[in-house]
């Protein structure tokens, strides 16, 4: 047991069980019945009355422990189990608030705290990892962000890397047609594209162009 005279918190069955060096106050704080000051009561001096913060200078913090506990650094702890009482002041100790270091207590609710969160306000944490959080990511799902540069995100862009998407509209996008500006891409399987193809449709590319006349190979002329 100890005395009221040698307790550091008088008030505090715990005696600060936190170490901050503030009293938890466990029981009613109660002024002693003959506390009188030379301007009046305790009372006079307790936050909002008319004498409070001249606990100090008229050297009452022992006679009015209570009124004065604020002024006199007898702060009543309200976090008595939180060494850092409520550190990101969110009004919840420490020991009782799911973030303890985290303001806004996991805004995006990706069970992830700040520090810790790399996208705070990201509950997908940047799902197509390309290192910018979706509330910031102009392109949420396309880690190459527009890659083409054509205003469309690649996850919705038929050729995520043709600008031009298809400018023959054969099917194939452009950074992967073989026979750019070739609709039928290279129709008669020559290995030509018909843009340097002589003879689109001839396989064997036997025809040869004489006005409007096609001449064979062994010199016939057919109309």
């Amino acid at each position: 047991m100890i005395c009221s005279s040698d307790d550091s918190c008088p008030f505090d069955s715990e005696n600060d069980v936190d170490n901050d060096s503030l009293c938890g106050e466990t029981t009613m704080c109660l002024e002693p019945e003959d506390a009188v000051t030379s301007f009046g009561t305790c009372e006079d001096y307790a936050p909002g009355s008319r004498y409070f913060g001249f606990c100090t200078s008229d050297a009452i913090c022992s006679v009015c422990p209570c009124s004065c506990a604020t002024e006199c650094g007898n702060e009543v702890d309200r976090c008595p189990n939180d060494a850092e009482n409520d550190a990101d002041s969110d009004s919840l100790c420490g020991d009782s608030d799911s973030c303890p270091d985290d303001p806004s207590n996991d805004a995006d609710s990706d069970t992830m705290c700040v520090p810790f969160d790399s996208c705070p306000g990201d509950a997908l944490n940047d799902i197509d990892s390309d290192s910018i959080c979706m509330d910031l990511d102009s392109c949420e799902y396309d880690r190459y962000n527009d890659g083409d540069g054509d205003s469309i995100c690649g996850d919705v862009d038929s050729c995520p890397f043709d600008r031009s998407n298809d400018s023959d509209n054969d099917s194939i996008c452009d950074d992967v047609d073989s026979c750019l500006g070739d609709a039928l891409n290279d129709h008669d399987g020559d290995g030509l594209c018909s843009l340097e193809d002589p003879c689109p449709d001839d396989i064997v590319n036997a025809c040869n162009m004489t006005g409007s006349s096609i001449v064979s190979d062994n010199g016939i002329t057919l109309d």
